[in-house]
C-alpha cells in the first residue's frame, strides 16, 4: 500500500512557500480549527487569525502564523491564501 502525504502551498502577496509529505494540517477556520488529512474530500474555508500546524513525516510537527485569509483542499493539496 501506497503512502499518501500532503503538499501544502502557502501564499502572501509577496511570497509562495511549498511543504511537502505532510501526513496533517490544522487550521484555524473560521468557525473553529478544522484538520485534513490525505485522501480528503474538495473544501474550501475562510481562516481565521491563528496557527496553521504541519504534522511532517519523521520530523517535529511546524507552526505558522497567519492573519485571516482562505484555504483550498483537493487531491491532497491545500493552498492556504493569506495576509502577513
Amino acid at each position: 500500500m501506497t503512502k499518501r502525504y500532503l503538499d501544502c502551498i502557502f501564499t502572501t502577496a509577496q511570497e509562495t512557500t511549498r511543504y511537502e509529505k505532510i501526513v496533517s494540517v490544522t487550521l484555524p477556520a473560521l468557525f473553529g480549527e478544522m484538520q485534513f488529512l490525505p485522501g480528503a474530500g474538495e473544501a474550501f474555508s475562510l481562516l481565521q487569525a491563528g496557527n496553521v500546524i504541519l504534522q511532517r513525516v519523521g520530523m517535529s510537527s511546524l507552526s505558522i502564523s497567519i492573519s485571516d485569509g482562505a484555504c483550498h483542499m483537493c487531491n491532497d493539496r491545500i493552498v492556504v491564501f493569506y495576509k502577513e
